[in-house]
């Protein structure tokens, strides 16, 4: 009786050892897709002082919440725009120190981009990110090993909505409301160059997307 007692003890916390693994990838693989009946808006490669307070102006008029995949040195140097976005309930994750290409960096390379961006908003935020981006999107599976060794998720590729390159409104609001559909995830950029023409299309995007029924929700809220 005791062998028996004592082989259901064990059985039962490894049960519940199991339970408490499973949940926590749970949690986070959850946490990168958007509620159902939602899209998420997400911004890479800031913060900028220009574009990142407009941007931010517009989701807190319509409120909305994003996430925002931030640049260590510009986090850095704007560190009340990281506290913002938090205060208003947007998600803050890490993109890189540089913007390299993650699959070309040994290991070295790679805890500065991922580490030292993570590390700068802590610094910010008294509490780390959970997910990253890789610039690019560009991923393997030592990357993405690299990554969760560091506390941090790598999150799935994301629409782009090539806000980079168009440079009408009218063509960029158009392929992003035209994309839209539940659980969708949209790359923008609030960094890196001149975002005029994304600002511009965004309130139009959030009409666009409502007009079709769908809500927008975060990834990556820790």
């Amino acid at each position: 009786m005791c062998s028996v007692s004592r082989m259901c003890v064990t059985l039962t916390m490894l049960l519940i050892v199991l339970s408490q693994s499973c949940w926590a990838d749970v949690k986070v693989n959850g946490g990168v897709t958007p509620e159902p009946g939602t899209v998420a808006l997400t911004f890479d490669d800031g913060p900028s002082p220009v574009y990142t307070p407009q941007i931010l102006d517009i989701l807190k008029k319509n409120n909305i919440k994003a996430t925002f995949f931030v640049m260590g040195p510009l986090a850095r140097k704007y560190p009340n725009l990281i506290k913002r976005m938090a205060a208003e309930g947007h998600a803050v994750g890490v993109h890189a120190m540089t913007h390299p290409k993650f699959t070309r960096l040994n290991d070295a390379q790679l805890h500065y981009e991922m580490v030292g961006t993570r590390d700068v908003i802590t610094n910010i935020l008294k509490k780390p990110p959970i997910c990253l981006r890789a610039p690019f999107e560009k991923k393997n599976k030592h990357v993405e090993a690299y990554a969760k060794a560091q506390g941090l998720f790598l999150v799935p590729l994301a629409f782009d909505v090539r806000d980079k390159s168009i440079c009408s409104v009218e063509q960029l609001s158009d392929r992003t409301i035209n994309h839209g559909h539940s659980q969708q995830v949209f790359l923008l950029h609030d960094g890196s160059g001149k975002r005029e023409i994304t600002v511009a299309a965004l309130p139009k995007i959030i009409a666009g997307i409502r007009s079709k029924g769908l809500g927008f929700s975060t990834i990556c809220r820790s």
